[in-house]
Order: structure tokens, then C-alpha cells, then sequence
């Protein structure tokens, strides 16, 4: 396992959790890797799975895609920088491989709408405990299971 974040206090932090927990490259556990990386201006090549360079099983974004559609920060190309995400992200994965995105900002609806199509193909929903407001349900969280297509 990899995590990385843009932040090196995040990854520092996230080192010290795994240290208090027996885990992590320092505990002699090569399982559980941490590494600062930002997914929006950095290589993809330097996160690859060194097993296997084709991408990794799972990739899981908890709150990455939340923090990059609140900036207001643009691409060379003038998007705003979570409009390239998804290009950002796919490399990632390894073909037949799952892309799971969990956001307090984002519907399940509006989470297939930036993420559906393409490379990746909806799969399924985690469900939440919902609520009622205003004669609408919904979730306050939303997690989305996408599969990146096999190459043909």
C-alpha cells in the first residue's frame, strides 16, 4: 500500500500513526508505504506499484477530489485544475483495476458526472445512513466504486 498527499506534514503525520501502530517502512512492515506527491503537477510513474508498472489494484480517494474542486486554481489550459483530474487519476489504475472516491461535497450524481465514462465505468454506491430535508433524501457522504475498462 502507498499513501501520499501534496502535504509533507500530512505524510509526516500519517508516518507517526503507522509508527504507534506497528505498521509502516520504519516498523520493518514494507506493506505500507507513505510518500509526498501531488497528483495534479507530479509524474504519475513516481506512485506506480513497483511490482507492477501497469498501475495499482485500487485507488482511493478520500477527500482529494473534495480539496481540489475548492480551489479556484487553473490549468495552462485555463480550466480549473479539477477539471484535469480525472486524467490525473487514470493512469493510476491498472486495467480491470477500481477507483473508489468518497466526497462530503459531491452527490453520487455529481460524482458519476465527473468520473463516468471514458476509462472508468460506474459499479457501485456505498450507501450511508440517509436523511430527509425539504422532501429530498440524501447522504452527507458519498462514496462511488468506479472500474477502469480493459484495453482493447
Amino acid at each position: 500500500m502507498l499513501g501520499v498527499d501534496y502535504s509533507v506534514k500530512s505524510v509526516e503525520f500519517a508516518r507517526r500513526i503507522a509508527r504507534d501502530k506497528g505498521v509502516g517502512p520504519e516498523e520493518g512492515e514494507k506493506e505500507v508505504e507513505f510518500r509526498r506527491w501531488d497528483i495534479m503537477t507530479e509524474d504519475p510513474e513516481l506512485v506506480k506499484d513497483a511490482k507492477n508498472d501497469r498501475g495499482w489494484d485500487v485507488v482511493l480517494d478520500k477527500g482529494t477530489f473534495d480539496a481540489i474542486s475548492l480551489s479556484e486554481e487553473k490549468d495552462a489550459d485555463g480550466r480549473r485544475i479539477c477539471e484535469g483530474y480525472k486524467q490525473r487519476v487514470c493512469p493510476l489504475i491498472r486495467e480491470g483495476g477500481i477507483f473508489l472516491v468518497t466526497s462530503c461535497n459531491w452527490t453520487e450524481d455529481e460524482l458519476k458526472a465527473w468520473f463516468e465514462g471514458g476509462d472508468l465505468e460506474y459499479v457501485d454506491t456505498i450507501k450511508y445512513k440517509s436523511f430527509s430535508f425539504g422532501g429530498k433524501k440524501g447522504q452527507t457522504i458519498s462514496s462511488v466504486c468506479f472500474k477502469k475498462r480493459w484495453l482493447r
